[in-house]
């Protein structure tokens, strides 16, 4: 077997890997369920014995009223019923509060004539009005000195903000409770977002949300923030349950009219991401066959997959090593000396990283089946 084929085995397991270890086998028969293309009651029949609302939690089961409320035609007990209906309700009432700031933080930018860009949750709210998302805190994207120009308008109105280089995080004044994350380019974790931000502009939509103007990303942008949300969130092993999300998003945007693969294919080139693309587009077709065309992804992902091993196995000694420069230096207590052997320990246990990739069928089974005894 060549280095190439073995690499494409890894890859292979590396995706296999991350389905089986985020999403459970009730989580990929929702899925089967709700992206079957004709679905029957008999389908719906036979899953419901096997899905406990109350196991799978609010969150997850929102998925299935969607599919009950895009289905009405099929039945439904009377057990889960009103539960599908009320989880609707729920989160329509839950999002008030944060649409309220929305709407106040929304118009001060109208009045000072900061352009504002939903995204996320919130843009595919908007897109899809009758059914309602959990959100925890509404994205924005904002372009140029706009960014300044909220952040000034924002220490005015009271809230509390944290700063990052790319974003501001607003929360309520008395509580942890989020509000708004306000971008200045998309966090594309490789420092190349901002050069997205002129052709997100060009190609946004005009929408009108209470009688506030806002953009929304085309559809091509949409999913192709998505794929590199969905890799970036496996590869840090977070957000577990936006997994579902991402990939019903990204059905839905790949069904809209003239869906063009050519922009999002130019947005992984412009930022440096088709192996973020590359990844999130398999691990996809992997649980939905040829939902994506397979002639879009074919980059060479193995770069990413490296990142991924890395991240996995070295994140832990990273920290240390930043622990060791920032602190013990700092207070005399190791050397420079010493501190640049374990920084050439680091860096020689990201090279075994890239060395070990294509022997990475035998971990990926060995943690398979440490998953299963669990």
């Amino acid at each position: 077997m060549t280095n190439v084929t073995l690499i494409r085995q890894a890859e292979i397991d590396l995706i296999e890997f991350y389905i089986s270890s985020r999403l459970s086998k009730n989580d990929l028969d929702l899925l089967h369920l709700i992206f079957s293309p004709n679905p029957t009651q008999e389908q719906v029949d036979k899953f419901l014995p096997t899905y406990d609302i109350e196991v799978a939690g609010s969150y997850k089961t929102l998925l299935l009223s969607y599919f009950a409320k895009m289905h009405p035609h099929l039945q439904f007990t009377v057990y889960e019923t009103p539960r599908l209906k009320g989880l609707l309700n729920f989160y329509k009432f839950q999002n008030l509060k944060l649409i309220s700031d929305f709407m106040k933080i929304g118009k001060a930018f109208k009045e000072n004539n900061i352009k504002m860009m939903v995204l996320k949750g919130f843009a595919m709210k908007c897109l899809r009005s009758d059914l309602p998302r959990a959100m925890g805190d509404i994205d924005i994207l904002t372009f140029g000195r706009d960014f300044i120009k909220a952040y000034e308008i924002i220490q005015k109105m009271g809230y509390r903000m944290s700063l990052e280089p790319h974003s501001i995080d607003i929360h309520e004044p008395d509580s942890e409770a989020g509000v708004l994350d306000i971008h200045r380019w998309v966090n594309i974790d490789n420092g190349k977002g901002e050069r997205l931000n002129k052709y997100l502009l060009k190609r946004a939509k005009q929408a009108k949300i209470n009688g506030l103007d806002v953009l929304i990303p085309s559809n091509e942008d949409l999913f192709f923030l998505s794929l590199v949300n969905l890799s970036k969130n496996l590869r840090d092993n977070t957000s577990k349950a936006s997994t579902l999300y991402a990939l019903f998003d990204c059905k839905y945007l790949l069904e809209q009219p003239h869906f063009d693969f050519n922009i999002v294919s130019q947005n992984a080139k412009i930022t440096q991401t088709e192996g973020f693309v590359g990844f999130g587009a398999r691990f996809i077709n992997t649980i939905i066959p040829d939902l994506i065309p397979q002639e879009f992804y074919q980059e060479d992902i193995t770069k990413f997959c490296i990142g991924i091993l890395f991240t996995r196995y070295f994140r832990a000694l990273q920290k240390v090593v930043r622990k060791i420069k920032f602190s013990f230096i700092a207070q005399g207590k190791i050397s420079s000396y010493s501190y640049a052997k374990i920084k050439l320990y680091y860096k020689f246990c990201k090279y075994i990283a890239n060395k070990d990739f294509i022997k990475t069928k035998a971990f990926l089974l060995n943690q398979r089946e440490r998953t299963k005894r669990r």
